[in-house]
């Protein structure tokens, strides 16, 4: 961890995954003055965050911290937390961490300077678990068309909460991209990125926070369950983006079309770890412009001939740092 010089005393909310891969926190006041803030390892009760194996004291590691956008701003800290225990005389991983997984594979393909960015879909829902255009806080839903990028009180419940999220993970200094409301009602979507790996792994499990606590302030819960909502209505994915320091070169769209073939190539295999339900996943397709494909290129990339490819497939819910590992090393694996 980085350290910083604090003049009063800073609130620090820990925040980390448990066992069942949902958000936990707790905070702690720091009161340094005129030194050097090192922000330091803590502990929790395993027990009570569903670790079955008799685990009970767990270690809160630091690895990256930002403004906490729920005070004062230079009162807090929001402060990501890897999860590792004690083995002997060592740290080890909890199982479910796969943070060290994406440590590895940055560090793996350095050479090729691995670029990402991710699309979270999700579903704003109620104590139930039903959006509220379905539970009677709304008009009844008309079929779907409307809802993505829409506008009106016929279209939209809760835009505001949306914004809420955009504007405090602004606040954090999270490099959130863009926001807008997806094809089902209630369902909305962010991006977080550019950036290497780890980066942008971890800010968007910072963004996905955030995101929970704003939902708190309406009495409302965040779903990232691939479908909250039976067929027709749209699921929710996680979408990465990837380039390569080849694929930005000039004439880079040659090795996207050969790290395409790659993943095909492993198409089944990533569909039984992170596979979604949008996009005929059974089946890989491709195309330049397409957003009902496997792996999309955008069109200003086919044109200049240089970019990044954009893959749809993954499940909402799935871990940032498995998928971000499973297609780096599918993409660079020769």
């Amino acid at each position: 961890m980085t350290s910083k010089e604090v003049t009063r005393p800073i609130i620090l909310e820990y925040i980390w995954i448990d066992g069942k891969n949902g958000f936990r926190s707790k905070y702690k006041t720091t009161n340094f003055s005129d030194i050097k803030l090192s922000i330091e390892q803590w502990t929790y009760d395993g027990r009570e965050c569903y670790y079955t194996d008799n685990t009970s004291e767990i270690t809160l590691n630091p690895v990256i911290y930002c403004n906490n956008p729920f005070f004062e701003k230079g009162s807090s800290l929001l402060v990501l937390c890897d999860t590792v225990t004690k083995l002997g005389d060592k740290f080890v991983s909890i199982a479910n961490n796969k943070r060290p997984l994406a440590v590895d594979t940055m560090n793996k393909w350095i050479e090729h300077e691995p670029i990402i960015s991710f699309t979270q879909e999700y579903f704003i829902v109620d104590k139930n678990g039903c959006p509220p255009f379905f539970s009677g806080g709304g008009l009844p839903p008309k079929t779907q068309g409307d809802y993505y990028c829409g506008v009106g009180h016929n279209n939209m419940m809760y835009r505001e909460l949306a914004e809420t999220h955009y504007k405090h993970c602004i606040s954090a200094s999270l490099k959130i991209i863009s926001m807008n409301a997806g094809s089902a009602p209630n369902q909305w979507r962010f991006r977080i990125g550019i950036g290497n790996i780890l980066e942008i792994c971890d800010q968007l499990l910072l963004a996905k926070y955030i995101l929970i606590r704003v939902a708190e302030t309406y009495n409302l819960s965040i779903s990232f369950e691939p479908r909250p909502l039976p067929e027709p209505w749209n699921s929710s994915g996680l979408y990465i983006s990837l380039s390569s320091k080849e694929s930005r070169n000039e004439n880079g769209i040659d090795k996207l079309n050969m790290y395409i073939e790659r993943l095909l190539n492993r198409h089944t295999d990533h569909i039984n770890l992170f596979g979604g339900e949008g996009n005929n996943n059974n089946k890989f397709t491709w195309g330049i412009g397409t957003y009902n494909t496997s792996i999309r290129i955008p069109g200003s990339v086919s044109l200049n001939r240089r970019g990044y490819l954009e893959d749809r497939r993954a499940c909402s819910n799935v871990d940032p740092y498995l998928i971000a590992s499973k297609i780096c090393d599918t993409c660079f694996t020769t």
